[in-house]
């Protein structure tokens, strides 16, 4: 269907959540058109296998944020930040619900409850710039890191989202009352996969060590469209 309004949205992420590190960050790229997407791939695979083929490179598997040499990141950076991108930031030192940092449960609770935020704001920048218009059905695909993905099994990131953008709800837990943005039909379809297999998740993961190395360097972030901090 040509009038089909489809966003696809990847992201990776970088740091954890718990008390012995500082930061958590999720971040990647968002499409509401297939060909641009594809056009993405295309010529970031091109640019990655000719910075895989240098001799430094030879024994690595995947050329991951953490494993590339500067210029070669900036490289890659360069062309990601030419297309839409999305962020979050937790600051694990301002959450007061310690339950978070040390509980499995509460840690998964808490990475749906930031992703689905950030979704939402994704969604709201497309409404606002006109892409997406919220009176029509809408299709969400979510492509994520597999390792990146998990949640505490009990709760399906899918419906939170659903909930989220299309009845609104009201969060307790983190004292947050939300609005609907969306006011027709929504599917939400999240995929996971190995980021080996992937190349709009590595590119997402370029994009959240990058930011992770940004803000671990009191630097200024830059390059984002959206970037959401929590909690």
């Amino acid at each position: 269907m040509t009038n089909e309004q489809i966003i696809y949205i990847s992201l990776d992420d970088s740091g954890k959540l718990n008390n012995n590190e500082k930061y958590l960050v999720y971040a990647g790229l968002f499409f509401t058109n297939k060909k641009e997407l594809e056009k993405f791939k295309a010529i970031y695979k091109v640019i990655r296998n000719q910075i895989a083929k240098k001799k430094i490179y030879k024994n690595i598997d995947e050329l991951k944020g953490y494993t590339l040499e500067n210029k070669d990141r900036l490289r890659l950076l360069r062309f990601i930040y030419k297309y839409s991108s999305a962020g979050l930031i937790v600051d694990n030192s301002q959450i007061t619900k310690q339950d978070i940092l040390f509980s499995k449960d509460a840690r998964g609770r808490y990475r749906d409850y930031v992703i689905k935020l950030l979704i939402k704001d994704i969604v709201i920048e497309l409404i606002n710039n006109k892409k997406i218009n919220p009176y029509k059905p809408v299709v969400l695909i979510i492509n994520m890191d597999q390792e990146s993905a998990k949640t505490n099994g009990r709760y399906r990131l899918d419906e939170g989202i659903y909930e989220e953008l299309v009845k609104g709800i009201i969060n307790f837990n983190y004292s947050f009352k939300t609005t609907p943005i969306l006011f027709s039909s929504l599917v939400v379809k999240i995929y996971t996969q190995n980021s080996k297999d992937s190349i709009i998740i590595q590119a997402s993961d370029i994009i959240a060590n990058n930011i992770w190395r940004t803000i671990m360097s009191n630097n200024k972030i830059t390059g984002i469209d959206i970037i959401k901090y929590f909690p």
